[in-house]
């Protein structure tokens, strides 16, 4: 499965160098409990 998101950061924060923090904002999605900004691991992104 794959949603659209914006880089915000990455490589720095309370994640590790491999971490990056995304938004989904723009595309109108949140998760259950509302939540926009999320961090993840940089090998779960592909570019489009």
């Amino acid at each position: 499965m794959a949603i659209l998101c914006n880089i915000l950061t990455s490589g720095n924060g309370s994640g590790t160098a491999d971490t990056v923090k995304i938004s989904v904002a723009p595309w109108g999605l949140q998760s259950l409990d509302g939540r926009i900004e999320f961090e993840v691991q940089a090998d779960q992104l592909t570019h489009s």
